[in-house]
């Protein structure tokens, strides 16, 4: 009878042994006490609306609704503990890290791929950046980069790039910057297709697709009468982080641009 290592080569293997210590880097974070104010932030909001709250109506943060979306379904589903919470991220983390060697093996090879997921695994696990919590950053990664690896799996198809440009808005509900690697995506396309026409069409399924998460929240909050408020929280209110700390500012800038930036050095 064929079992399970029947199907694993060397390679395989070694994945398994990057994410096992990705595990053991992380297993600290699941005993660690409440100490971050976001996550306690994000847990807050999550709690009142598992209490029948609205979101930017009955409980408010500056952030886009998908991180407290999250944290109320991990609280529905295994109760309010930040065992669970933490242990749902590791998953987050590993599902990633597995998601970026799928993509890096595709184009760049084997052992790039095994040292992409290894990189990514380690950095994403220092408490020194605050990799071990479960912040915004580490759930926008995920759709982002299961978007990016339907797309290479499927040849940038129209199916693939109308379910990635979904995941990627997914990603940007998270964190807004997921909207410039859906921007990544498209001037890769440009520089990639030979025919404008082709492009043209493929853009368009990108950006429809793109457009069905948003036109969710826009349906959700207008009757409400939620969406200014839902606006502001989630990006105009940004700009007051920029009036206090000007001097970041061309550091956020130049932030942005590096998704595209990569694409058209890749493209290229």
């Amino acid at each position: 009878m064929k079992t399970i290592t029947n199907y694993l080569n060397i390679e395989h293997w070694l994945l398994v042994i990057i994410l096992l210590l990705t595990f053991l880097l992380r297993f600290p974070s699941l005993f660690e006490p409440f100490w971050y104010g976001d996550e306690g932030i994000f847990a807050a909001v999550a709690r009142n609306l598992n209490l029948g709250g609205v979101l930017y109506e009955t409980a408010w943060d500056n952030k886009p609704p998908m991180i407290y979306l999250t944290y109320q379904a991990i609280f529905n589903v295994f109760g309010v503990s930040m065992f669970w919470l933490r242990l749902v991220t590791i998953v987050v983390v590993l599902a990633t890290a597995t998601i970026i060697y799928e993509i890096a093996q595709a184009t760049i090879g084997v052992r790039r791929a095994l040292a992409a997921a290894a990189i990514f695994g380690f950095l994403t696990s220092l408490r020194i950046i605050e990799g071990n919590l479960a912040l915004t950053e580490i759930f926008m990664i995920l759709p982002i980069t299961l978007a990016m690896m339907i797309a290479i799996k499927r040849k940038f198809d129209y199916a693939s790039l109308f379910f990635g440009g979904a995941l990627f808005a997914i990603g940007s509900l998270y964190k807004q910057v997921g909207v410039l690697e859906a921007a990544a995506l498209g001037i890769y396309l440009f520089l990639v297709t030979d025919k404008f026409l082709e492009f043209f069409k493929k853009g368009l399924v990108l950006t429809a697709g793109f457009l069905v998460p948003y036109a969710t929240i826009v349906l959700y909050f207008a009757p409400k009468n939620l969406l200014a408020d839902y606006i502001f929280a989630a990006y105009t209110y940004y700009q007051i982080y920029l009036e206090e700390s000007p001097q970041y500012l061309i550091f956020i800038n130049i932030s942005k641009v590096l998704p595209i930036v990569a694409a058209v050095g890749y493209g290229l």
